[in-house]
C-alpha cells in the first residue's frame, strides 16, 4: 500500500470578469497550494479495473478521481496496464472553495503516470486536466499561480513565499459552484472594473516583494457580496475573523471556507484560541 497527499488550494484573490457565449465565465484568480490535504492510498489489484474506495461514503458516484482515471485510460485508448485500487480518506470540506475534488483528480492522473510509467509530461498531464474540470490544471504543478480563462490558463509565480500566517475556518456549509456563479449572472456581476485590475497587480506585486500591508490590502473575492447575502453565518464568521485579530479575512473560492491572514505566528495562535471559544472550526495552514 502506497499513500499520497492530496493538497488543497486558496484563493487570495477571485474575481468574475466576463461570460462566454457558453454560459461559462471567465475568471482572474491567484490560488496558492495548502497543507490542508486530503489522503490517498493506492495498491494494485488483480482485477485490471480501477477502483476507487471512499471511507466515509461521502463522495458522488461520478466523482472526480473516478472521471480523472476514465480520462487517462481514454488518452491510452482504453488501455489498462494493471489495476489499481484507490482508497481517499477526505479531510478538505466538499463544497468549501478548496479545490479538494480537482485535487483529487490530479493526484489520481500523476499517481497513474507514475504507477504505469506512461512518462507523461506536465503539458501532457494539463491537457487531460483541462477536460476534467477547470481547477485540475493547477493542481498539476501546485505552488502559486496566477489563474485566466475559466481556471485552465495557469501562469507560475517563480518568487520566494511571502511570510504570513492563515488560518481556514470551516462553516457547517456547503456552496454550490453553479449556484454562486448563477448569484454573480443575477446581479449583473461578471465584469472586471479597473478598481479590481489595480488590486490584482498591487497583490501579485506585494506578493513577490512580500510586501505584506500591500498583500492584506488587496486580497478580494468577488462572490463574497452574493454568496454573503444568500449565507449571512459566513459574514458572521468573517467579523470573528478580523475580530479575533487578523489582518485581512477573504473567502475561499465560490464558498464557504473563510481565510484568515495574521502577521505573526503569535497573533494567529491567539486569534485561534479565540475563534474556538465562539465554536467555530478552525485550521491553521501554510501556503507552499
Amino acid at each position: 500500500m502506497k499513500s499520497y497527499q492530496s493538497y488543497s488550494k486558496i484563493n487570495l484573490f477571485l474575481n468574475v470578469t466576463g461570460r462566454y457565449k457558453n454560459g461559462y465565465h471567465s475568471i482572474k484568480s491567484l490560488f496558492c497550494r495548502a497543507t490542508l490535504f486530503d489522503s490517498i492510498s493506492y495498491s494494485l489489484n488483480d482485477t485490471n479495473k480501477i477502483k476507487i474506495i471512499d471511507k466515509k461514503n461521502i463522495l458522488p458516484e461520478n466523482n472526480l478521481l473516478k472521471t480523472a482515471a476514465d480520462k487517462i485510460i481514454s488518452s491510452l485508448n482504453g488501455r489498462i496496464p494493471f489495476g489499481i485500487d484507490f482508497t481517499i480518506e477526505k479531510k478538505i470540506p466538499i463544497g468549501g472553495g478548496l479545490g479538494g475534488g480537482s485535487s483529487n483528480a490530479a493526484s489520481v492522473l500523476k499517481i497513474l503516470n507514475k504507477e504505469w510509467r506512461l512518462n507523461f509530461g506536465v503539458e501532457k498531464l494539463k491537457k487531460i486536466a483541462r477536460q476534467i474540470g477547470a481547477d485540475v490544471p493547477f493542481f498539476i504543478e501546485g505552488g502559486t499561480q496566477k489563474v485566466f480563462g475559466v481556471g485552465e490558463i495557469v501562469k507560475s509565480i517563480k518568487t520566494g513565499i511571502p511570510v504570513f500566517y492563515l488560518i481556514l475556518v470551516f462553516p457547517e456549509i456547503q456552496v454550490s459552484t453553479p449556484a454562486a456563479y448563477k448569484l454573480i449572472d443575477d446581479n449583473n456581476m461578471a465584469c472586471e472594473s479597473y478598481e479590481e485590475r489595480k488590486m490584482f497587480k498591487k497583490l501579485i506585486e506585494g506578493y513577490r516583494s512580500n510586501d505584506y500591508k500591500k498583500i492584506i490590502s488587496n486580497v478580494y473575492n468577488k462572490f463574497e457580496y452574493p454568496v454573503f447575502a444568500q449565507n449571512k453565518i459566513l459574514s458572521d464568521i468573517k467579523n470573528g475573523v478580523l475580530d479575533s485579530g487578523a489582518d485581512a479575512s477573504v473567502m475561499s473560492g465560490s464558498g464557504s471556507t473563510i481565510i484568515g491572514i495574521y502577521e505573526t505566528y503569535e497573533k494567529r495562535k491567539m486569534g485561534i484560541e479565540r475563534l474556538q471559544s465562539y465554536g467555530y472550526n478552525v485550521e491553521p495552514v501554510e501556503i507552499f
